[in-house]
């Protein structure tokens, strides 16, 4: 499930993040308590309504012989990278700035401006991944970037592609961990306390990412899985905390998106099928849409549509040869 607003046309669902009823695989709510789709619990009631074969809605799907909607995918790409991500990287950023870690960590006075930190944080950024040898180009980091207001969450814009978005997540986790190592121990308990959920928070999933990305493709060992999917309940029950505790204070902080159930459920399937949820997102699609235009560019014109088909095609079931012999 790539595109959700296209998943919406396509399905002609009534249960989507648009609706009270967020969620096709389950009844997850916007407004019911009892249902509430930001509940991360084990015991969440909306578990108990988990159906992933019948199709309750007017799909046009229906009518093909074997559909069922755990043939569907989740794209980690969209839900993560281009997702919720992009929340937290801005959501960090904003709360570390109100409490005055994050002009300390940059060398700056306590009264700087948000517009100087932001981007004294940037400039530090691309230091850093270039010493890692990391993709993350000029990114300037403004208040408009992150959208940081007074009436708004707080949220990356769109010109940070996802892998770079991805990049410049692992150096917000780098502060994080650092502002919390480094926290004096006379501050009071309760800033203590916000500082370890934030960085564990964010080392739950950039660790969970990043077994997902060095481990086996398609399906991940028993050891992956059971960690991977540990780390990511592990981090939305954190982010769930954050959530309410900004809620409690009144500032729009770490904003809780239905994308954050729909990765649940992508972890569930996970624990249920050890499938690598990496390996069925977008990013092998951008790749093969460029291989697929350097391969088109060294064939005739009148016979490219026809060559590139047959070679996709080949592609495909050599693929699913692999996958039978494992």
């Amino acid at each position: 499930m790539n595109h959700l607003n296209r998943c919406k046309q396509i399905k002609e669902s009534q249960r989507t993040y648009r609706h009270n009823f967020i969620c096709d695989w389950c009844w997850a709510s916007k407004s019911v308590e009892l249902l509430n789709y930001a509940d991360f619990a084990t015991n969440a009631f909306w578990r108990t309504t988990i159906c992933s074969k019948s199709e309750p809605s007017a799909s046009p799907w229906r009518e093909v012989f074997g559909f069922s909607r755990d043939r569907q995918c989740w794209d980690c790409m969209h839900l993560v990278h281009l997702g919720f991500l992009r929340d937290i990287t801005a959501s960090c950023l904003a709360d570390m700035f109100q409490t005055g870690d994050l002009a300390d960590y940059v060398n700056l006075a306590p009264g700087a401006s948000a517009a100087l930190v932001f981007w004294r944080v940037g400039a530090l950024a691309e230091q850093w991944a270039k010493q890692n040898q990391l993709d993350l180009g000029a990114v300037r980091l403004t208040e408009e970037r992150l959208n940081y207001t007074q009436t708004t969450y707080p949220c990356l814009d769109s010109l940070v592609k996802a892998a770079r978005g991805r990049v410049l997540f692992e150096y917000v986790c780098k502060i994080c961990l650092d502002v919390e190592r480094n926290l004096p121990a006379d501050r009071p308990a309760s800033d203590i306390y916000h500082s370890q959920l934030r960085a564990s928070m964010c080392w739950c999933l950039s660790a969970c990412l990043s077994i997902w990305s060095k481990g086996k493709k398609p399906k991940l060992s028993q050891q992956e899985k059971e960690k991977s999917v540990w780390l990511g309940r592990s981090h939305l029950v954190c982010y769930a905390a954050l959530a309410a505790g900004a809620l409690a204070q009144h500032q729009l902080l770490y904003k809780v998106r239905p994308k954050c159930h729909y990765f649940e459920h992508a972890l569930d399937e996970c624990a249920l099928w050890g499938n690598n949820p990496l390996s069925q997102s977008s990013f092998l699609d951008e790749d093969n849409m460029k291989s697929l235009r350097n391969l088109a560019v060294k064939c005739h014109p009148r016979t490219v549509k026809v060559t590139w088909a047959r070679r996709y095609i080949l592609k495909k079931v050599l693929l699913w040869h692999k996958l039978k012999a494992e």
